[in-house]
């Protein structure tokens, strides 16, 4: 248990609000935890139990509160889920496919996060392959950093005005 866990916002990813959280300490979200957590647990997928559980203690959430942090805890079917395929490597012998989560986000919502509140946090809703444009500000979402169009995960940094989503490649 750490002495500063920031609360979730209304909507708000649980590899997010982990990774804001993380930010304060100034390490990833497995070092936050002190056990190792695959972004699909902290993304998509109903986090196993023992997950869940360590994850309640850590936060002193209900472990009810932290899965409705996933898209595994709505009730969006998977198929409509946000997943990227991964291309195999040509040089495998078996050429399985694997797959990740991947986030599309609004970055004028993003932006718009950080002048409001000065903290940008990654929505729950966002997990889901159906919106392509955004509600509120009708431009398309985005899925990759717009400097080096790396699909990974975006890491939480800590500003002087609060935490900003940057690349983490």
């Amino acid at each position: 248990m750490v002495p500063v866990v920031l609360r979730p916002y209304s909507g708000e990813i649980l590899y997010s609000w982990l990774a804001r959280t993380a930010a304060v300490y100034g390490v990833d979200h497995s070092g936050l935890l002190g056990f190792p957590a695959t972004p699909w647990d902290l993304l998509a997928a109903p986090a196993p139990p023992e997950t869940l559980r360590r994850l309640a203690e850590f936060t002193r959430m209900p472990e009810t509160a932290l899965a409705d942090l996933t898209i595994g805890g709505t009730d969006l079917p998977q198929r409509w889920w946000s997943i990227r395929q991964i291309t195999p490597d040509p040089s495998a012998p078996n050429m399985e496919s694997t797959y990740r989560p991947t986030i599309t986000f609004c970055r004028l919502c993003l932006w718009n996060d950080f002048i409001t509140d000065g903290n940008e946090y990654l929505r729950v809703k966002w997990m889901a392959a159906l919106p392509t444009i955004c509600p509120l500000h009708r431009v398309p979402m985005e899925d990759s950093c717009n400097f080096c169009s790396a699909w990974g995960l975006p890491i939480s940094v800590r500003t002087n005005r609060g935490f900003r989503f940057v690349c983490a490649e």
